[in-house]
Order: structure tokens, then C-alpha cells, then sequence
């Protein structure tokens, strides 16, 4: 029984003396390395960082940084990456920057992150500039690492919409049929054929360049409806 007791003792004793050899001799981050993953491709980087499963490495001849997931690495290297210290690489992102980012759920959205806290970012969404937070934990791990590496910052204040104006549309109203009646006068000097040829060919360019420019007033009148349209309404929903 005393044998046993004995035994028992020295294996703590070697397995604490063989913990702290293994914390003195744990590599430090950035270190260099050629990893190697199971499809036998080599990646000689630099890892600068490992968090939440994956490492996150510098190529040599480019600088770019990538991630390679632990679980993807050969024995070894998967032995040696779970060796070294957790570490969160450098934050190497300014805002804002683009990204597809995927819910925990599998829902996809591609958004331009503009601002990030400890625990959520916010985005606009591309399709229609909506802005709108997400918690991290609602996000996917390959966006939660890569989110990490950005920079902390506060998202900038929507901007303000000057007041309505009542004139805005009138006067454009006002402008798009003078440019009607212009136009139909440069049709009818196209139809009539007594025009030069230098003349006629200068009318159709003409005709073009003032149908452009109805439709640019036309396009901004709508865009100065939504605005205000949706103005209005987050207004009402404040109230």
C-alpha cells in the first residue's frame, strides 16, 4: 500500500514538474513556422495569434494574413498549435470595412461594419444602407476571430436631413417641363429635314443631353420623397 501511496506521489510530482517545464518552454507569439495541413499543402508564416479554435498567420513573401482552422493541420502541427499560449492577434482592421457575415443560424448578410464595441458591431447594411447592431455571440466564429482583429470604435452619428424644403419639387417640376417643351422643339427641327447636316447631327445631341437631364431631376425629386418619407416615419416612431 506504501508502495502504491509512494508511486502516486512521484506522478504529481513528475506530472507538475513536467507542466512547469512545458510553461517555460511554450513558444511566445509571433513565432515562425511551416505548418502543414491534412490536404499536404505547406503554409510557412509567421502565427501571430490563436483564439477560438484557429490560428491566425502571416504569409512570408506577401504579409497577408489569414486564419487556418486547428482542427485542418496534420498531427503534428495540431499537437504544437494547441501547445502555444492563447493570444488574440494584433488588430490589423480599420473601419469601415465590408464583410459577409453569418449568423449562428446559417442567415447570411453583407453588410459595411462601421463601428464595434466589446460585445456587438454596428453595420449598413448594402442593399439598402440600413443601420442597424449585432451581438457578436449572434455571429458565426470565422466572423466573431475576424471581428476581433478590428479596431474598437464608436460608429459615426447618422447624419441629419436639412428640413423640408416646399419649393425642392416645384421648382424641379417647373425646370423638367421647360426642358419638355425644349425638347419637343429639337424633335421637331429633327422631323422637319431642312436643317444642314452639321445642324441636325448637333440637335440630336442636343435632344439626348436635355432628356438626361430631365430624368436627373426626375430621379432626384424621388430621392428627396423617400428621404423625407422615411424621415417622417422614424420620426413617428420615436414619438
Amino acid at each position: 500500500m506504501k508502495a502504491i501511496t509512494i508511486l502516486g506521489l512521484l506522478a504529481v510530482i513528475l506530472i507538475g514538474f513536467a507542466a512547469v517545464i512545458l510553461q517555460f518552454t511554450r513558444p511566445e507569439l509571433p513565432t515562425q513556422r511551416v505548418l502543414t495541413d491534412r490536404n499536404g499543402k505547406s503554409h510557412d508564416v509567421a502565427i501571430i495569434g490563436k483564439e477560438m479554435g484557429a490560428l491566425v498567420v502571416q504569409a512570408k513573401l506577401t504579409s497577408s494574413s489569414y486564419e487556418i482552422p486547428i482542427h485542418s493541420l496534420e498531427l503534428a502541427d495540431r499537437l504544437y498549435a494547441h501547445w502555444l499560449p492563447q493570444e488574440t492577434p494584433p488588430q490589423i482592421r480599420d473601419l469601415p470595412v465590408n464583410r459577409i457575415l453569418t449568423s449562428t443560424d446559417g442567415k447570411t448578410l453583407e453588410a459595411r461594419v462601421i463601428g464595434k464595441t466589446a460585445k456587438a458591431v454596428t453595420v449598413e447594411r448594402l442593399s439598402d444602407d440600413s443601420r442597424f447592431e449585432i451581438p457578436l455571440d449572434r455571429l458565426s466564429l470565422a466572423d466573431q476571430r475576424f471581428l476581433n482583429r478590428l479596431r474598437k470604435i464608436e460608429a459615426p452619428e447618422v447624419p441629419k436631413l436639412p428640413p423640408p424644403d416646399p419649393g425642392y419639387i416645384a421648382n424641379r417640376k417647373a425646370k423638367i417641363e421647360e426642358l419638355k417643351e425644349r425638347a419637343r422643339l429639337y424633335e421637331r427641327e429633327i422631323k422637319s429635314r431642312t436643317l444642314s447636316t452639321n445642324l441636325h447631327d448637333k440637335r440630336k445631341e442636343d435632344l439626348i443631353a436635355v432628356r438626361e437631364e430631365i430624368r436627373s431631376l426626375e430621379v432626384a425629386i424621388e430621392a428627396y420623397q423617400f428621404n423625407n418619407k422615411k424621415t417622417t416615419e422614424e420620426d413617428s416612431k420615436k414619438k
